[in-house]
């Protein structure tokens, strides 16, 4: 009886499996193919370069001394040079394969005080770093590689100096003037600042 009943279990058992082979081939769908993959390049850390930059100074960078970030654009309506007054200049497509490409100025590497901004009663440019996007963004919108780098930029001076959202700028937050100009994009540039930390 014994030996009859394991021969049912078995022949169950194999039918079941049988059985359940046969539906999984049913609903086996195609192997996933892989997409086209991203050029090296996109894997590595896009913020090495912008770290590289502000890393080397020829002076330590006094932690509690900047306390603000002013954008600008290099066609400012100040008379004043932003590309030379500021402390980052972030290069746009009129300069081809640096389109995007952050380059500290002397005045970083010096840890000087900026020349960008004037307002009367405030000694803005003594605690403010300023950044320079390359172009007239009257006539023209700043490309997706400036607006990146910017973007890393200001995030990884953030990190490193503890500077709040509200304390970055537009230079015509601060004086008369149109610069950066009308086709800035602020409010992504607004939406992709680090937070305040508690």
């Amino acid at each position: 009886m014994d030996r009859s009943r394991t021969i049912k279990t078995l022949a169950a058992l194999l039918a079941a499996l049988t059985v359940g082979t046969f539906v999984l081939l049913a609903l086996e769908t195609r192997p996933a193919q892989p997409g086209s993959l991203p050029p090296l390049t996109a894997l590595l850390p896009r913020d090495g370069a912008i770290l590289s930059e502000i890393a080397s100074t020829a002076v330590a960078v006094p932690r509690d001394r900047w306390r603000n970030i002013v954008i600008h654009d290099s066609v400012c309506s100040m008379d004043m040079n932003p590309t030379a007054d500021c402390h980052f200049v972030i290069y746009g497509p009129a300069s081809g394969a640096l389109d995007g490409t952050v380059r500290a100025t002397p005045r970083w590497h010096q840890q000087a005080r900026g020349n960008h901004v004037s307002v009367p009663g405030h000694d803005y440019d003594a605690v403010s770093i300023g950044i320079c996007l390359e172009g007239d963004l009257v006539a023209a919108t700043p490309s997706p590689r400036q607006i990146e780098a910017l973007a890393n930029l200001t995030q990884a001076l953030q990190r490193r100096l503890s500077i709040a959202p509200e304390r970055i700028y537009l230079h015509s937050d601060l004086s008369g003037t149109h610069c950066p100009g009308r086709r800035f994009p602020l409010e992504a540039f607004r939406s992709g600042l680090l937070p305040d930390e508690p």
